[in-house]
């Protein structure tokens, strides 16, 4: 007998106001993966306990929130956040979006069955060819609509309640959405929300929900993605509200490169689409001279200065490498891909630090952790293997002595590495792996200007939105505020 494996996507609504909406917790935790029955339903209270705080814990390291294991009110209000009902917990161990089965075919035949009245029809249709124009710029497929009465590999309807398949909408403001995975070809939309397309007004409301920017993602799930942990992918599970520019318009999506990577790793890339590379890249050609002619760089999620000296900024699975952050000109930064500049590492940073004093640098992914030995022999950074035993390889998950997920990391005065999340840090041994000294960045540093921090020398910078600070440890002060431009350009 054939297995039919379902990807049921449903998307979650946050309504004005959030506490009026009550959740379930062990329901939720065991429907997104972190609680199984067998914890849920333990006859042991303190087993149920522990599995319940166990799964909490996981999910705070999966929405990016401090890892302490209570429901807390930012857990609480993360649960009801606008969500896809996928599982989280991906089956696949390096966390970057798998599939599961994919078509056998170059083009992808569609129809739209199931009306609503909320949007005119050619709307609709319209929201559907640009959705799978997202996908089919990086991918060689092509999709073709079809007439409502000839067969298709996929079809979209709008529904209401029980609407003809295992997973019954509930009305506005839970569920926006679901799709299985190939070869099902189902999209569902739930027609009790407010749809909107093309609206900006609407968007800027909060009140409607983008029909394009869910279509995107059930479309990832239709062609056999999981999800992503990235928070800046569109397969990530929660919702992503479309972006406005300066004039109030809403912005093009752009796939992440994380997705970009998950969904050629399926099916390949176009050509002259970007590719997940088999060989180190090309530096990129240099920008303008002066930084403000060059591209605008993202926000960086973690940067880092290495042993070689050069400074590392991190977004998604690749970023920029600048040789002298200080020194050199704003358009000498380089691109690189994580996975080529550090191998059999992470697939996104969240926080990273280097250790001068061992020549370590350190990538955190959640509470995961890769350690990098530097060999200047080669010019590359290669994975600690330590001293060969199974407690000193690398990565390893970080303990339970370090009770959140690390939003940043430094070296104090060249000793003690600091992990930090919100106002809380811990000093992190790396041989040991053990935190202690937790205490708060208040009674010790004052206020941090950010979360994402390099080190130069013995300065210690954080970038903060379009620009990057300079902070003193000893006399707990921004020394100065720079435009972002001024150090780098992409």
């Amino acid at each position: 007998m054939v297995a039919i494996i379902y990807a049921v996507c449903f998307f979650t609504v946050l309504v004005v106001n959030v506490y009026s909406v009550n959740v379930d917790v062990e329901q939720y935790l065991e429907q997104f993966g972190y609680l199984d029955s067998l914890g849920k339903r333990s006859g042991n209270p303190h087993q149920r306990q522990l599995a319940r705080t166990k799964a909490i814990a996981s999910f705070q390291d999966y929405a990016h929130l401090p890892v302490t294991g209570q429901l807390d009110e930012q857990t609480k209000e993360k649960m009801i956040a606008p969500r896809c009902g996928m599982t989280d917990v991906s089956k696949n161990k390096k966390n970057r979006a798998s599939f599961y089965s994919k078509w056998d075919k170059d083009v992808i035949t569609w129809k739209y069955i199931k009306p609503t009245n909320q949007l005119p029809n050619d709307k609709v249709r319209r929201a559907i060819q640009e959705a799978f124009a997202v996908w089919s710029k990086v991918i060689p497929l092509s999709f073709t609509e079809v007439a409502a009465n000839q067969e298709s590999d996929m079809q979209f309807a709008f529904g209401s309640r029980d609407h003809g398949d295992a997973y019954h909408f509930d009305g506005r403001g839970i569920v926006l959405a679901h799709a299985f995975f190939p070869k099902d070809g189902r999209l569902h939309f739930d027609d009790e929300e407010l749809w909107t397309y093309e609206n900006a007004e609407e968007i800027k409301g909060y009140q409607h929900t983008d029909l394009l920017s869910v279509a995107i993602h059930e479309m990832g799930h239709a062609l056999g993605l999981d999800h992503l942990k990235d928070p800046n992918a569109i397969m990530y599970a929660f919702y992503r509200h479309p972006e406005l520019d300066s004039k109030g318009q809403i912005k093009p999506f752009v796939l992440n490169q994380a997705d970009i990577s998950a969904i050629q790793e399926a099916y390949g890339p176009r050509e002259g689409a970007t590719a997940r590379p088999t060989t180190p890249p090309p530096t990129p050609e240099p920008t303008p001279p002066g930084g403000s002619s060059g591209a605008a760089c993202p926000r960086f999620q973690a940067a880092v200065t290495g042993p070689d000296g050069a400074t590392y900024f991190f977004n998604g699975n690749n970023g920029w490498r600048k040789a002298n952050a200080e020194r050199d000109a704003p358009n000498a930064g380089t691109r690189f891909y994580l996975d080529r500049r550090f191998p059999n590492g992470p697939s996104y940073v969240s926080a990273a630090v280097t250790d001068k004093g061992y020549q370590r640098t350190f990538l955190f992914q959640g509470r995961r952790v890769w350690g990098y030995a530097w060999q200047s022999r080669d010019g590359k950074f290669s994975l600690d293997m330590g001293t060969g035993d199974s407690n000193s390889n690398w990565p390893k998950d970080l303990q339970n002595d370090v009770p959140f997920t690390p939003e940043g990391a430094f070296q104090l005065n060249g000793g003690h590495l600091i992990l930090f999340a919100g106002d809380d840090f811990v000093i992190w041994d790396p041989n040991s792996n053990k935190g202690s000294f937790q205490n708060k960045l208040s009674n010790y540093f004052g206020n941090f200007p950010s979360k994402t921090s390099f080190a130069v020398d013995d300065r210690l910078y954080f970038l903060s939105g379009d620009n990057y600070v300079q902070y003193d440890v000893n006399s707990k002060a921004v020394v100065s505020t720079k435009p972002m431009r001024s150090l780098l350009t992409c």
